[in-house]
C-alpha cells in the first residue's frame, strides 16, 4: 500500500526519531545505487530509557550471513520501491527470523546495501520482545536461513555443517568486535546515551 519511492519497516514497539527521514532522504538520493539503506539506532527498554547507542558498520556479507543475529535492525532501514516491485516478499514460515531471511535473501541476490551513519531509529527491547522471549526458536529459524540460502554451507557434507556454521559465526563475531573496535564503537556507545 506504500506510494514512494523509499519503504521504510518499523515495528510495533519501536520509533523513527525525529530528523529520520531529513537525514535518509538526501542519503538516499545522494546515494541512487543503493537499494536497501540503513542507518544506526539506540536500544531503548520498555519504558523508553536508552539503554545503548548502536553505531553499525557498512554493510558486509560475510558478517550478515554468520553474525548470529542481525546487525542492520529493521526500524533503521529502508527500501527501494524495486525491491518489492521484483517481487521480493517475506516469507512468513520464518516467523522468528524472517527479518533475517528476507535480508538475507536480497543481499544473496545482488541488491546494494548502503549505511548512513546516523542515528534513525529507537530499537525497543524487553522481556517480552521476540528476540529475548524466542531466542533458542530465533536461532533455530536464523540457522535454517543460513542453510537453505549459503551456497558454501550446502556443498559441505552435512555431519560437518554445524560445525563449519559455529566457525563460521566465530570467525564473523571476531571480525565484527574488531572493526567495531577499531572503530571507537565500543567506547561511544555507552557515552552517547
Amino acid at each position: 500500500m506504500a506510494t514512494g519511492d523509499l519503504i521504510g519497516w518499523l515495528n510495533a514497539d519501536d520509533y523513527y526519531l525525529p530528523g529520520c527521514f531529513e537525514k535518509m532522504v538526501p542519503f538516499a538520493r545522494e546515494n541512487p545505487q543503493g537499494d536497501v539503506l540503513y542507518g544506526d539506532y539506540r536500544r531503548i527498554d520498555l519504558e523508553g530509557r536508552v539503554l545503548q547507542v548502536r553505531c553499525e558498520l557498512d554493510y558486509d556479507l560475510f558478517m550478515l550471513k554468520y553474525v548470529p543475529h542481525l546487525y542492520i535492525v529493521p526500524p533503521a532501514m529502508f527500501f527501494r520501491r524495486l525491491v518489492f516491485a521484483d517481487g521480493n516478499r517475506f516469507d512468513v514460515s520464518y516467523r522468528y527470523a524472517l527479518d533475517f531471511e528476507f535480508v538475507l535473501r536480497l543481499a544473496l541476490k545482488g541488491y546494494t546495501f548502503c549505511h548512513l551513519s546516523a542515528i534513525l531509529t529507537d530499537f525497543r527491547v524487553h522481556p517480552g520482545s521476540t528476540s529475548v522471549s524466542y531466542k533458542n526458536e530465533v536461532r533455530q529459524a536464523h540457522d535454517r536461513a543460513v542453510l537453505q540460502h549459503d551456497e558454501f554451507l550446502r556443498r559441505v557434507p552435512p555431519a560437518v555443517q554445524r560445525t563449519t556454521l559455529l566457525a563460521l559465526r566465530g570467525a564473523a563475531r571476531a571480525k565484527r568486535y574488531t572493526l567495531k573496535a577499531l572503530k571507537g564503537y565500543y567506547f561511544r556507545q555507552w557515552s552517547e546515551k
